[in-house]
């Protein structure tokens, strides 16, 4: 996930994760780090499309917190997108 801090900053790049589960704490840390879209397998039920997509969104449409992370997980300074791409 810490690729796509700087993922997004590449030309025509459009970074998307496939969760592992349908946790709201991944989901937000996902997208916190950069992803633009969250592939989510095994979606079984309404009730688990509706707590994938409440997770998914900030208040007051969903749970989604509003940790600030993604600066923590930016390529190192004067590291260019691509080779924070590349090393992951």
């Amino acid at each position: 996930l810490q690729a796509l801090g700087g993922a997004d900053m590449a030309k025509g790049v459009v970074p998307l994760v496939r969760a592992a589960s349908n946790d709201p704490a991944s989901l937000g840390y996902a997208l916190d780090a950069g992803a633009r879209g969250v592939i989510m397998p095994l979606i079984d039920s309404r009730a688990d499309a509706q707590q994938f997509v409440s997770a998914c969104l900030h208040y007051p449409k969903g749970t989604r917190s509003w940790g600030p992370i993604r600066s923590d997980l930016m390529p190192a300074s004067g590291q260019s997108a691509e080779v924070a791409v590349a090393a992951a």
